[in-house]
């Protein structure tokens, strides 16, 4: 399967966008660069400014929904985002992971290079880390990517 990331051009057009997100800080349900973002529609905003995927409204989800539900809100959301494929690993620039947060899959970053992933955190808002990290490695339940 080709990525749609399949270009140095590509990749370094993610990167700008998402880096230009740096220290916004978490609001749930929220999508204001500098003002406030949620995991979800942080990865949706950025894949929108760089022209991956059409503009379009995505549903608001309880940021505590995990706490007591073993159900994802997160992989119906990426079902709905078009032409986001599951694949296995090992991560590539541009894919999106997702976490188990609580008792599902309830958060999701975007993949730089270098092992590096971009995400908004609640408490600490939009920063990057590595996604190899033992914290979020034993963590990491999905990988989605985007078809050329």
């Amino acid at each position: 399967m080709k990525t749609w990331f399949h270009s140095e051009e590509r990749i370094d057009a993610l990167e700008k966008e998402a880096n230009s997100w740096l220290g916004t800080p978490f609001r749930a349900n929220a999508a204001f660069k500098g003002s406030g973002v949620c995991c979800h529609l942080f990865v949706a905003e950025v894949f929108m400014k760089i022209g991956a995927i059409k503009r379009q409204d995505f549903p608001q989800a309880d940021p505590n929904h995990s706490i007591s539900q073993s159900e994802s809100l997160i992989e119906p959301f990426m079902a709905a985002m078009p032409g986001f494929v599951e694949v296995e690993g090992p991560p590539m620039p541009g894919d999106v992971l997702g976490f188990k947060i609580g008792g599902c899959t309830h958060h999701i970053s975007i993949v730089l290079p270098h092992e590096e992933m971009i995400h908004a955190v609640r408490r600490h808002g939009v920063m990057i880390n590595r996604w190899d990290d033992p914290m979020w490695e034993r963590r990491l339940t999905r990988i989605w990517r985007l078809q050329a």
